[in-house]
């Protein structure tokens, strides 16, 4: 008669444990992925936050044409946790234009910022909030510390066309920017995503604004990111605008 020892007895039951361990983990795993799909189609991501995509770098002019000056704002850091985290930006996001802001030095057009505003409204942070999004400009005035006589104008959203005054000289190449007009748009989360503002446009004027020029549109579905800004020769002030646009799109980030 043969005798088993309980050694061979524990080898076997720890064994067949393991085994049926390893059965019910496989099991268990398969469930957790099913549950996980079946979340996913029950319960899929919204894409509802609006980010710039494709861009349409327009070369209409509204104005006289002149040496090219870009100016845009269309992304930036988002710096969510400046306080905690100086410093360390959250991720790249993204604004259209909503405010310019123009002053002469001499009757001379000078220099030029614009206002940016966040396409997500729990992104916007106010003005110069440290979070971003910020102010940009460019200055060409002869007296880099002294320029005045300012004109703003801003619009409900964000710019969607733009359209120049000059002065209106015999010699052209000596006109200058004198007026703007804004349209704007809005975003809706339902198609379309941009809808233009109704109504007049926003306008403002310096003096001897003698000649209005043609709007400069951006396409269906896009705002305007940046400003192309036409200057004199010599680079000592503003002749023509033009539009940088980029379209709006959704999607499950609000960063690049």
């Amino acid at each position: 008669m043969e005798i088993y020892k309980p050694r061979y007895y524990l080898r076997y039951f720890a064994v067949v444990l393991l085994a049926n361990l390893l059965v019910l983990q496989v099991a268990q795993t398969a469930q957790v992925k099913q549950e996980v799909e079946f979340n996913k189609q029950a319960n899929p991501v919204v894409p509802d936050n609006f980010i710039l995509t494709d861009t349409d770098d327009l070369t209409e002019i509204s104005g006289y044409t002149g040496n090219l000056k870009h100016l845009n704002v269309g992304t930036y850091e988002y710096y969510e946790n400046w306080q905690t985290q100086p410093g360390v930006s959250s991720g790249t996001a993204f604004a259209g234009i909503y405010k310019i802001k123009w002053e002469e030095l001499s009757d001379k057009p000078c220099w030029m910022e614009l206002t940016p505003m966040a396409l997500n409204s729990e992104m916007e942070s106010g003005l110069n909030d440290p979070r971003g999004p910020f102010d940009k400009h460019i200055n060409l005035c002869s007296n880099k510390n002294k320029h005045g006589n300012d004109k703003s104008l801003s619009v409900p959203g964000y710019v969607k066309a733009i359209a120049a005054c000059t002065t209106d000289k015999k010699d052209s190449a000596k006109n200058r920017l004198k007026g703007i007009k804004l349209w704007g748009a809005t975003l809706s989360k339902q198609s379309p995503l941009v809808v233009d503002v109704p109504g007049s446009p926003a306008k403002v004027e310096h003096t001897h604004c003698k000649k209005w020029h043609g709007k400069v549109s951006c396409p269906a579905g896009y705002i305007a990111s940046g400003l192309k800004i036409y200057t004199h020769y010599q680079e000592d002030y503003f002749r023509g605008l033009g539009l940088k646009c980029r379209k709006v799109e959704l999607s499950t980030t609000p960063y690049k």
